[in-house]
């Protein structure tokens, strides 16, 4: 009779710990699958570019969440990636840029096993160049005063395809200029008076 008493006590004990196990694992898988169900990933919002320059511009965005994420910065130009950074941060600044270039911004983050993105376009600001010039062979007349007049034009369009193929010519890539005369004025030449003689054309070329 001593015997059989040990016997009988260990069997319950067996079969509650085994249906305790089976209760846990069971609430564990509810719960996961409830969180899962239940997560909505924040879009970001208020992206915003601005200080642009030739060269850099600045960034914020928003994400309505209290989590902490790493966000995916990648900026293309023409399609190909030219930077690809992280933020930890929902803002940034970009630079090593080149001027008066269109690029396209993406932002992204992983939440609840999706890629959030957002997209933006910045051009940057091109650079500008005051540029001051003698012109020597050309003879300086009344008509070249008045930049409506055909005599303008013409020096103009010669001027400066003179200048972009010499600076093309110099260049290991392709450049993408921007030229305007905005103001002739008469020099006068030691040994030569008035204006019907040679005399040189003040040219002030800025790269726009």
């Amino acid at each position: 009779m001593a015997a059989s008493s040990p016997s009988s006590e260990l069997g319950p004990l067996n079969i509650t710990s085994s249906s305790s196990s089976i209760s846990n694992s069971s609430l564990l898988s509810m719960t996961n699958q409830s969180t899962d169900a239940g997560c909505y990933p924040s879009a970001i919002t208020n992206h915003r570019i601005f200080s642009v320059t030739s060269n850099s511009f600045e960034m914020s965005w928003s994400v309505a969440s209290t989590l902490n994420h790493t966000f995916q910065v990648q900026v293309f130009r023409d399609k190909k990636i030219v930077k690809n950074m992280k933020a930890d941060e929902v803002k940034m600044s970009v630079s090593g840029l080149e001027a008066g270039v269109m690029y396209s911004i993406e932002i992204s983050y992983k939440s609840c096993g999706k890629s959030i993105l957002s997209h933006q376009n910045v051009k940057t600001e091109a650079k500008i160049f005051g540029v001051t010039m003698r012109i020597l062979n050309y003879n300086f007349t009344e008509d070249l005063h008045d930049p409506s007049s055909s005599a303008y034009e013409e020096f103009s369009r010669l001027l400066l395809a003179e200048i972009i193929s010499e600076v093309t010519s110099r260049q290991e890539r392709d450049l993408s200029l921007a030229l305007a005369v905005l103001q002739l004025e008469v020099w006068q030449i030691p040994g030569h008076g008035g204006i019907s003689g040679p005399g040189a054309a003040l040219a002030r070329l800025p790269e726009l």
